[in-house]
This record gives structure tokens, sequence and C-alpha cells, in this order.
């Protein structure tokens, strides 16, 4: 909003950013994306992404101690210092696994922590956005960054 104050122009507020369009993959599309992934574990961390609705950050910090009966507690991530913390929103939270994938995210969150970190500071929206483009060449809807894998239903507070 520009408005005169004094016979100056001033810039009251910032423009406001243009919101970017959130890209939604069903199993069947998420399954042809994650086949344009050569490497088994960032295939994994797709998967548990998918499978829980979880950050990045919270991927990585997934412990077996906190899978109980298909419900995953979520009180941690790890930034990309490679430091353990509390979640982004300061809240822990619980979050459903979708029931195909359980087995999945029970074996990620047995790989051992140093194993894990050495994948921690990849470009995960750059490797998801080259697969999606592999996988949907002439959909550009179906286009989509790791942080959209979220957005699947799964990964609400219960």
């Amino acid at each position: 909003m520009n408005g005169k104050y004094l016979g100056r122009n001033i810039r009251l507020r910032k423009a406001r950013e243009e919101l970017r369009e959130v890209r939604y993959l069903n199993e069947q599309e998420f399954k042809q994306m994650l086949a344009q992934i050569e490497d088994e574990t960032i295939r994994m961390i797709h998967i548990v992404a998918f499978a829980t609705g979880m950050r990045i950050g919270e991927v990585f910090a997934i412990r077996p101690s906190d899978i109980h009966n298909g419900v995953l507690n979520v009180t941690s991530q790890i930034d990309r210092e490679r430091t353990r913390r509390i979640t982004k929103n300061r809240k822990p939270r619980k979050t459903l696994i979708l029931s195909q994938w359980i087995k999945d995210v029970k074996s990620w969150a047995a790989v051992p922590l140093p194993t894990k970190l050495q994948y921690r500071n990849l470009s995960f929206s750059k490797i998801t956005k080259t697969a999606s483009r592999k996988a949907f060449p002439r959909d550009s809807l179906k286009h989509c960054v790791f942080h959209d894998l979220r957005n699947v239903g799964i990964g609400r507070v219960l």
C-alpha cells in the first residue's frame, strides 16, 4: 500500500508474496515419482515423509521408540547443523502412519543416526522436483517439491 505523507511517497506495507500452489499426489502418482529416484535411502526418506506428513528435519529425528500402533510421536527434529531440537511449532504432536507404509517407517527409524545424518544436507526439494518432472513430463501440476509430500491428508494432529 503506497500513500503520501508530507508530499513524499512512502510504502506503508510490504507487498504480500504470491502464495505458491500446493501440489497433491495420490499414492499411485507418488509411486511413479518414487520409481525415478535411484538411491534406496533417499527413496526411503521420501516414503517416510509421504506416509507420515513429517517435515524433513523430523524425518531424520525419528526413533523406534516414537512408533506405537501405527501412530508416530513427533517430538523433535534434526536441523542442518545436525543438532536435535524441538519441532518447528514447538509442540510435540502425534501423526498417523499410512498402514501400507508402516514397515518402511519402522525400518527407517531403526537406521542408526550417524548413517541418517550422511543424507541430512542434501537438497531434497531438488531431488523431488527432478523425480516428479521425470515421472510427469507433460503435467506441470504434478511437479512438486519435498515439502508437498506433507500434504496428502496424513500428518494432521490427532
